[in-house]
């Protein structure tokens, strides 16, 4: 059992860094339906604040001359409602708080993990922008467009999401909530390689965070039956019980060995990846240079 299990961890590191077919997906985290009418207005409220930033922020980056095209917003709207975007990872800076019987968005001032919650708001900033987001890339195409024409437009005109104030929770609350966690430094910087290695060619990969890779491990001990009822799984006959003991503390020490040494894998892992990207990102400057410089001569 313990080999079994070296051999999935190793699996699963190696999948960390190059996405090997046949191993196990990550799950995919659902919004929750019934939060969306409580927040629906707040969201679309801080999509058109975070969206107006975002496109200010575009122009200040334009050669002097040069005018914002409108294809080029569009494509950045297309990602402003997804956490797993750099557009869109405002939206697991916000938890969902229930006061005064209103459900409000309050920024944690940190980027978290996305959650249900994280999913929820990202669903409903997806209601609002969605369908819409040709016609507040027109109103954003024009340099002197404010964020609260954009914030009446997205709210009050092309939806009605803001038009009456949010319902009211039930008096007994809601029958869940989720604690907010944030994201290590160091476990963003992996997922955002990872989202650059997608993008420069490399689909189809999947990033386990430490937690996801210890919480496989404990997975396989349950699916080879090793806990407090490993003993019962003996191959000796019915009553043959010499032995269990050591063999359970030896396969515990051995677990146990396992569980640090996919840790400290882990780390080495993400070492790896850092330096890669980081060759693949000095190389491809060195060739644009030598290009942009080739040209230069020719002129």
């Amino acid at each position: 059992m313990p080999r079994t299990i070296l051999l999935f961890c190793l699996s699963l590191l190696v999948s960390t860094v190059f996405g090997q077919m046949g191993m196990p997906k990550k799950e995919k985290i659902l919004h929750n339906k019934g939060d969306l009418k409580f927040i629906q207005c707040a969201v679309c409220e801080e999509v058109a604040k975070v969206v107006h930033r975002t496109i200010s922020d575009m122009r200040k980056e334009l050669a002097p001359g040069k005018k914002l095209k409108e294809i080029d917003i569009i494509e950045k709207l297309e990602k402003i409602c997804k956490p797993d975007e750099d557009e869109g990872l405002w939206i697991t800076r916000f938890d969902l708080v229930e006061r005064n019987r209103q459900l409000q968005l309050e920024d944690q001032g940190a980027y978290g993990k996305c959650k249900v919650e994280c999913q929820t708001v990202a669903k409903a900033c997806d209601n609002v922008l969605g369908e819409h987001d040709t016609d507040v890339a027109e109103l954003l195409y024009q340099e002197s467009a404010k964020r609260s024409q954009l914030s009446q437009l997205l709210c009050h005109d092309l939806t009605d999401v803001c038009n009456s104030k949010p319902p009211k929770l039930p008096k007994k609350g809601r029958p869940h909530d989720e604690e907010w966690i944030e994201v290590d430094e160091k476990e963003l910087q992996m997922q955002k390689l990872m989202r650059d290695m997608q993008g420069a060619g490399m689909p189809g990969m999947s990033m386990y965070g430490r937690d996801e890779l210890q919480d496989q491990l404990e997975g396989m001990k349950e699916m080879y039956g090793y806990g407090d009822d490993y003993g019962d799984y003996g191959d000796g006959a019915d009553g043959d019980d010499s032995g269990e003991g050591e063999a359970e503390g030896d396969d515990q020490a051995a677990y146990d060995s396992v569980k640090a040494a996919a840790s400290a894998a882990y780390d080495s892992v993400k070492s790896t990846v850092n330096s890669a990207v980081k060759g693949a990102k000095d190389a491809a400057a060195k060739v644009s240079s030598a290009f942009t410089g080739s040209k230069s001569d020719e002129l």
